[in-house]
């Protein structure tokens, strides 16, 4: 699929904005100039189609010397009936995901579980999808024996794919829906034990006698994770979760793994990072390069990642080899999986969108990429949805698990991870009006072991400033609508999109 254009006349002063079902998918683009000579301006709109289907765009144009107008219309991708390559395979959309050109996938019959009953498809977002499969790409071409290795992306994005499934378990189940969010936050550092348990695996103790049991324990490493470095005193849901997203990377990690170092944004993010290459600034390149490797350096193949694979918990010994085959139609290089059931949903980060960030001193010369991390709006499965069964309601959201984090917003600076919990937001939810809460851990540091890394109010005496826009679904030329708005500020949870 090409980039696509298309230029429109419209009177000088006019103000242009686009819409799409995501701006994301298309690295959407919209300049507006002066037309020479002839009293018209000229609106340049340029996009590139990552997933076929029919995209819907709206153009408005609001000018003080005319009438506004609001145009719709439709860009229909498809995939290129002849061969992108030479003598190569003619792509078409597969018959299991429907939205991206692969090679058809009809031969090979339906998986099966051990009992011989037939695996339903794999539900996956749009997005999550093509943010492996631009992943996969990315890292085999890094690699000078791409075309002696065997590796193809759908091989690659299927073992990518099946660690997703088992570490972010719906509702406790290993099962191939709903489709997981690349949003997903640990659930587990609770700082305390399980109830207590008889013999025969029954528990001993109600939910309430368990929580009435731990109140007030704060002799473990997990409270560092709590704002102000205690379970009871700070706003209970302003949480620094140390594994993120589809494959829960995680602070635990040796920093040779590469994902230690990137934020919560970066973690979420499955795609091939801000600059499309394989230079690990996404999570899902650094899971693409090290499958990658191991299935390319190691003579064991599919053996050898699956043994990779057993650092993630959820595939010991070699459960996500089991999901792996089921995914990936060998005999056809295809992918099983559906993305019917999530129309709509294009972030390749599962909602987590890029921004720019500065400091409110001068710090910063140029602004930094952050990431508004909305937990209340993902696309696809996140276990936030498991009732709350604790005293405190919002501190928890379900039995053991922990908090579950209040949007905010992630970035790096100065060799730090940050999370930013705005108090617009906290005080939207909370009990009581809390000041804005920052933490920032080293690069390589897990934030269990780390005390004293959290500031109220401000850091280090400055505030954090987001740019926003006060349209955020529009793409606005020149940028006319968005401008820089402090965490502290009162409207920042609004102008985020938040209630």
């Amino acid at each position: 699929m090409s980039s696509w254009f298309r230029r429109f006349r419209w009177p000088p002063d006019a103000q242009i904005a686009v819409k799409t079902a995501a701006a994301e998918e298309f690295g959407l683009t919209v300049t507006a100039r002066s037309a020479a000579g002839d009293g018209y301006g000229t609106a340049a709109i340029a996009l590139t189609p990552r997933l076929v289907h029919d995209h819907e765009l709206t153009v408005r144009v609001s000018s003080a010397s005319a009438a506004g107008r609001l145009i719709s219309f439709k860009l229909t991708a498809r995939c290129p009936t002849a061969p992108p390559v030479p003598n190569g395979p003619t792509l078409t959309t597969s018959a299991h995901n429907e939205v991206l050109c692969v090679k058809t996938g009809t031969s090979d019959p339906a998986p099966k579980d051990k009992n011989s009953n037939a695996v339903g498809l794999y539900h996956v977002t749009p997005g999550t999808l093509n943010g492996v499969l631009e992943s996969a790409r990315a890292a085999i071409a890094a690699r000078s024996d791409r075309f002696q290795c065997g590796l193809t992306p759908n091989k690659l994005a299927a073992f990518m794919l099946s660690i997703g499934y088992r570490e972010v378990q719906a509702e406790y189940a290993v099962r191939p829906d709903p489709s997981r969010s690349p949003m997903a936050l640990s659930r587990r550092d609770v700082g305390r034990n399980g109830r207590l348990k008889n013999s025969d695996g029954t528990f001993a103790e109600t939910v309430e006698q368990f929580h009435a049991r731990w109140a007030g324990y704060e002799t473990n490493r997990q409270m560092h994770l709590y704002s102000d470095d205690r379970r009871e005193q700070g706003p209970p849901r302003a949480f620094f979760h140390p594994g993120v997203g589809l494959w829960q990377l995680d602070d635990a990690g040796d920093p040779d793994d590469g994902w230690v170092m990137l934020n919560h944004g970066q973690r979420a993010n499955t795609g091939a990072g801000l600059n499309d290459s394989a230079n690990d600034d996404s999570g899902g390149e650094v899971v693409a390069s090290h499958l990658a490797e191991r299935f390319c350096d190691d003579p064991g193949g599919v053996v050898a990642v699956g043994v990779f694979m057993k650092q993630w918990h959820a595939c010991s010994p070699l459960k996500c080899i089991e999901v792996y085959n089921n995914i990936y139609l060998d005999g056809t290089d295809d992918l099983y999986v559906t993305t019917a059931h999530d129309a709509g949903r294009y972030s390749a980060a599962g909602g987590v969108s890029s921004n720019e960030c500065r400091w409110s001193d001068a710090r910063t010369a140029t602004p930094i990429v952050c990431f508004v991390y909305d937990t209340q709006h993902p696309q696809g499965w996140t276990d936030s949805a498991i009732p709350a069964t604790a005293a405190r309601p919002p501190d928890t959201g379900g039995l053991g698990s922990s908090p579950y984090a209040l949007p905010f917003v992630s970035f790096t600076h100065d060799e730090k991870r940050f999370a930013v919990f705005p108090d617009s937001i906290l005080d939207s939810t909370e009990d009581a009006v809390d000041t804005t809460r920052y933490k920032a851990v080293p690069k390589t540091g897990n934030a269990r072991k780390l005390a004293k890394t959290w500031s109220t109010g401000s850091y280090n005496g400055a505030v954090l400033e987001v740019r926003l826009c006060r349209e955020p679904d529009w793409v606005v030329a020149d940028g006319g609508s968005c401008g820089w708005v402090s965490v502290s500020d009162a409207q920042f949870a609004s102008l985020m999109g938040r209630p």
